[in-house]
């Protein structure tokens, strides 16, 4: 009985062994089950939270980039509008930079404060926050001086509409010199805290994955093969997550150098030499070249190539050519043998080929193309950093034209062609500042007032033009010459005495006789006085004393030239020689 007893005890042991063993098991299983729910809900609101970091610093580097952007673009329309003439253009022109000062002064408080999609500076970092902190100095500051500076060119009227206006000058000076820099800093700066972003949300998508593949493997021992298989293209979709942020990254990073870059260029020279060293650095076996328009935009000319390979040769030499250019886009050909290729490319020799050709333009405004050629049927790697490049190079080529037209026109004579009184006066005093030996001579057309009266004022502007083109082809390369005013002109020929000056200047008289018989126009002279730097060193006492030998030689007969000294004494009451004509001088 005992024994029954005992094998009785024995079933019951075996029995609650193995149900006890059962339900551990599906204890553990069920509590496997749910920490790995919990893990992988905290590892999606973690990873979760990361990526919505890295949006919003994403974004915030997108927003500054389009400041930037909108910067160059309000600094070229004002260029514009100082240049239009039309007042229809006039006024599309005030809309539209009326619109952009609008977005920008609306972007910059998203930034400031943290407006659709992007995060408060403070929650970015302290550098960010710093930048944006009060003070005539921090980014605040500047771009309200540049919005109040655009409304200030808006306000302007019509006739204060001109090239170099003051207020023009100051709104241009500002972007190129001051608030670009001040965005770049901030570009770079949330360029930081992507990088760290992306970081942290590598950090925490490993560590989460880490923890949550030790806990998937153990339910993976229990049949969970199919969550494991989730988990595995869950993970692999966050890899190619994080490689498009770093592409993504990498993008931005290299189009802020290249705006950097070609921000930094004052001239035309230094910007292609810039292009050049784009395209050295995007080099990847695939030739490229920029062709740039020269003055008239009907010729396309070869400014830039990829260094150490041979340029890709493009046939077209006028914009009207390209096919790009016509239809303001970048054009991808797949191959040189595709029945509507480009005429330019499929003529060429060597073997099929693929090519890419980007426009170069501003504000509708074609003035080059960018073409890169590679292997046939792959589309040439650098097309984006290309469209970057070009967009970079319009914008930036538009603004140095612009402000090279508007510097030219304030400093030259709009009649003759010659320097004006401000221009020839600031060339003159610098080389007398650098103490070069030279001699001043004043010229003054004789008899102007009467060949006005005889045959009107066009006779007498045509008069003009013709003794300033004789002026310009008879002195040096180094000379300068310019209209005072009226009838006067002003030449300096640097290394002259007043005596070595005077045959220059009678040569000069003789040619203009000359030039006027053969073109059968109203006889023509000119009286004029020389000084040099023997006898003063000051502009206004050089043009005094030049201004006493004209009258000397106008007073002995006119048609003559007189070296200033003991003979030329006569003075007579002069007028500013910087500011207003002196009144009755065109009887002369």
């Amino acid at each position: 009985m005992s024994r029954e007893m005992g094998s009785d005890r024995g079933s019951s042991e075996r029995g609650f062994s193995f149900k006890a063993l059962r339900w551990r098991f599906l204890l553990i299983a069920l509590g496997t089950m749910l920490l790995i729910a919990f893990m992988s809900l905290v590892a999606s609101v973690v990873v979760g939270e990361r990526s919505e970091e890295l949006e919003a610093a994403t974004l915030a580097v997108k927003t500054t980039e389009r400041q930037r952007m909108l910067t160059q673009r309000i600094a070229l329309g004002a260029s514009e509008l100082g240049e239009e003439t039309s007042a229809s253009r006039r006024q599309l022109t005030r809309h539209d930079l009326q619109a952009q000062l609008e977005l920008f002064e609306e972007q910059h408080r998203a930034l400031r404060d943290g407006r659709d999609g992007l995060a408060a500076p403070a929650t970015m970092s302290p550098a960010v926050a710093r930048l944006f902190d009060a003070g005539a100095s921090r980014l605040d500051a500047r771009a309200a001086e540049f919005v109040e500076q655009g409304e200030a060119v808006l306000t302007l009227d019509d006739a204060d509409l001109r090239p170099g206006a003051p207020a023009i000058t100051r709104l241009v000076d500002n972007a190129r010199n001051d608030l670009l820099g001040h965005l770049n800093l901030l570009a770079a700066e949330y360029e930081r805290v992507v990088d760290q972003r992306l970081a942290s949300l590598q950090v925490a998508t490993l560590s989460s994955v880490g923890a949550v593949g030790l806990l998937t493997f153990a339910w993976f021992l229990v049949g969970a093969a199919p969550m494991w298989v989730r988990l595995r293209k869950e993970y692999a979709g966050m890899v190619a997550a994080e490689q498009d942020a770093r592409a993504h990254s990498e993008r931005h990073r290299l189009a802020g150098e290249i705006a950097e870059a070609v921000e930094m260029a004052e001239d035309e020279p230094s910007l292609v030499r810039t292009a050049e060293r784009v395209l050295s650095a995007i080099d990847e076996g695939e030739p490229a070249e920029l062709r740039l328009a020269d003055s008239s935009r009907s010729h396309l000319e070869l400014a830039a190539f990829t260094p150490a390979r041979e340029p890709p040769g493009c046939g077209v030499t006028s914009p009207s050519q390209c096919r790009a250019v016509h239809q303001g886009r970048a054009i991808v050909f797949a191959s040189s043998t595709e029945m509507a290729v480009c005429p330019y490319l499929g003529e060429r020799p060597g073997g099929p080929i693929s090519a890419v050709c980007v426009p170069v333009g501003y504000a509708g405004r074609a003035v080059g193309v960018i073409h890169a050629v590679g292997v046939e049927g792959r589309v040439p790697a650098s097309k984006v950093t290309l469209e970057q490049l070009a967009a970079n190079l319009g914008l930036r080529l538009g603004m140095l034209r612009a402000l090279d037209a508007a510097q030219v026109e304030a400093s030259t004579d709009a009649l003759t062609g010659l320097a004006n009184r401000r221009s020839a006066s600031e060339r003159i005093r610098e080389m007398l500042g650098r103490g070069e030996r030279l001699a001043l001579g004043m010229l003054d057309l004789d008899h102007f007032k009467h060949l006005n009266d005889a045959f009107g004022h066009a006779a007498g502007d045509q008069a003009l033009r013709r003794f300033a083109t004789v002026l310009a082809s008879e002195v040096r390369d180094g000379d300068v010459t310019g209209r005072h005013g009226g009838e006067e002109f002003v030449v300096a020929l640097p290394g002259l005495s007043r005596g070595e000056a005077v045959p220059v200047l009678n040569r000069l008289r003789e040619v203009l006789k000359r030039v006027t018989l053969e073109a059968g126009c109203p006889a023509m002279t000119v009286s004029a006085g020389v000084a040099d730097t023997s006898q003063a060193t000051d502009l206004e006492e050089l043009l005094r004393l030049a201004d006493e030998a004209l009258l000397e030689a106008k007073e002995r007969g006119r048609d003559q030239v007189v070296a200033s000294g003991p003979g030329a004494t006569r003075a007579r009451a002069l007028p500013d020689r910087m500011g207003a004509e002196e009144p009755g001088t065109a009887g002369r």
